[in-house]
C-alpha cells in the first residue's frame, strides 16, 4: 500500500510538470518592452497607465527599462480641445526594435533603434480601457512577427 501511495504521488508530479510546462515555457518568451511617453494632457497620462496595466497581464509581453534588446513603444497625446477639457486625447504610437548591444545578423553587426510601425488615434475620457486593450493587442501583433 506505502509504494502504491509513492507511486500515485510520483505519476501526479509527473503529470502536473507536463501540464504546466507550456505555462513555463509562455513566460519565458515574453518580449521585453519599454514605454517612453511625453505627458502633455490627463485623457493621454491615463491612456498609457492603462496600456501599462494591459501589458502586466499580457502573456507575450513584459515591460521593461533595462538595456537589454526590446520594443520601445513612443507615446505622445495631445488634448485637441482649446480649452484643454480633458474629454479626449489624440495619441501617436510608435513602435521601435532597440538593441543596445550590438548584434550580428547575416554577418553584419547592427545597434540602434529599428522602425517597425506606427498608428494614431483617438481616445474619449469613457473608453480608455477599451482603447488600451486595442493598443497591446496591436502591440502584441507586431511583437508576434518579431519571434518568428
Amino acid at each position: 500500500m506505502k509504494s502504491f501511495k509513492k507511486m500515485l504521488l510520483i505519476t501526479l508530479t509527473f503529470c502536473c510538470t507536463l501540464m504546466l510546462s507550456p505555462f513555463t515555457a509562455m513566460t519565458a518568451q515574453k518580449i521585453a518592452l519599454e514605454i517612453t511617453y511625453t505627458e502633455t494632457d490627463s485623457i493621454g497620462s491615463r491612456l498609457v497607465y492603462q496600456i501599462k496595466e494591459e501589458i502586466r497581464r499580457s502573456i507575450g509581453l513584459r515591460l521593461t527599462n533595462i538595456n537589454e534588446p526590446r520594443i520601445v513603444a513612443h507615446i505622445r497625446t495631445l488634448d485637441p480641445s482649446k480649452d484643454d477639457s480633458g474629454k479626449i486625447s489624440i495619441f501617436s504610437l510608435a513602435l521601435t526594435h532597440t538593441m543596445d548591444d550590438p548584434v550580428k545578423i547575416r554577418g553584419r553587426s547592427f545597434k540602434g533603434e529599428i522602425y517597425i510601425s506606427s498608428f494614431m488615434g483617438t481616445c474619449a475620457s469613457m473608453f480608455i480601457k477599451e482603447q488600451a486593450e486595442r493598443i497591446v493587442a496591436n502591440i502584441d501583433k507586431e511583437a508576434e512577427e518579431l519571434r518568428r
